[in-house]
């Protein structure tokens, strides 16, 4: 008596993530982007699983998922397939972050139960600071050439003739969204900061500069606004 063997097909569910910017949440600032973070979907069940028509071990990654806009959800989402994954636990983490972010440590664990489960981790977002930077700018003398003042140079010190201290420049927020600049938000358009010139030493010339830190992923216009 011959039996045919009995196939049985397994279980499957998915998983879905939110990405989110730190402090605005599902806006990006400046021209970073939330679209295109990336998520290791890794196996945790300690016995393999098929997905996608290969066998993973225990530990290796079984699939990488990107951020996009989902209208319905009115964010930023990453998703498997309703039927992408076998029933067990998975361990999702941020391999990649989005352009103008960067990567957290964010990681968290989805235990698939039931066939068509799609476990939902977007209650607990996966959320990145964005990228900070600075500028400065370096005030010089158009007849000099260099950053001097023509007929002195004093370099700051009182009553020792001309100077390129003390001269203003704004710079402006032209990025696509509004940024966050010292504790208080900026649209497109709107001055984030001045900033002033005077003898910078290390430079061994007259600069004006934000923090390193100041401004965040963007693009800013800088103007000279005030002379001395």
């Amino acid at each position: 008596l011959e039996v045919d063997d009995l196939e049985e097909d397994v279980q499957r569910g998915g998983l879905t993530v939110q990405k989110l910017d730190s402090q605005t949440g599902t806006t990006p600032q400046g021209d970073a982007s939330l679209a295109g973070a990336r998520f290791d979907i890794v196996n945790a069940s300690g016995k393999s699983a098929l997905v996608d028509g290969r066998s993973y071990g225990d530990g290796e990654v079984v699939k990488t998922i990107e951020a996009g806009w989902d209208a319905a959800a009115n964010a930023y989402v990453a998703a498997t397939g309703p039927g992408d994954l076998p029933c067990g636990v998975y361990e999702v983490v941020e391999s990649q972050a989005p352009e103008g972010y960067l990567a957290s440590d964010w990681s968290k664990t989805a235990k698939i139960k039931g066939n068509g489960e799609v476990v939902d981790l977007t209650g607990d977002p996966c959320e990145d600071d964005v990228a900070r930077g600075g500028v400065q700018v370096t005030k010089s003398d158009s007849e000099l050439g260099k950053s001097e003042a023509l007929g002195g140079d004093s370099h700051g010190a009182p009553g020792c003739g001309s100077t390129l201290a003390d001269i203003e420049f704004a710079i402006t927020n032209e990025s696509a969204s509004k940024v966050l600049v010292g504790g208080e938000w900026f649209e497109p358009g709107e001055t984030v900061a001045t900033v002033t010139t005077a003898w910078n030493e290390e430079a061994g010339a007259y600069t004006a500069q934000t923090a390193a830190d100041a401004l965040p992923y963007g693009t800013y216009t800088i103007q000279e606004t005030a002379t001395n």
